[in-house]
């Protein structure tokens, strides 16, 4: 992870269900400035049913959280990657 620092936007995400068929989903999105803080956030599903569907909605939290940063960072390259594997 040390390796991409301050060179791509990294969402960490994870979403879980309890028995009950409701979950949960978080993002943790690591800008590209070193000056600024992680940002966090998190969406509680009252009616998903299965971690597949959590797990897509915490891609599409991370997602939406990402494209938001995009806007108003002043850190802007050219050409960047949607998502890279490490």
């Amino acid at each position: 992870m040390n390796n991409h620092l301050n060179q791509s936007v990294t969402a960490f995400i994870d979403g879980a269900v309890a028995e009950s068929g409701r979950g949960s989903c978080a993002v943790i999105l690591i800008p590209l400035e070193p000056e600024k803080s992680v940002d966090h956030a998190s969406k509680v599903h009252s009616m998903l049913t299965c971690s597949l569907e959590v797990e897509i909605a915490a891609i599409a939290l991370a997602m939406e959280h990402a494209a938001h940063y995009y806007s108003f960072t002043t850190m802007k390259k050219e050409h960047e990657k949607l998502f890279n594997t490490i």
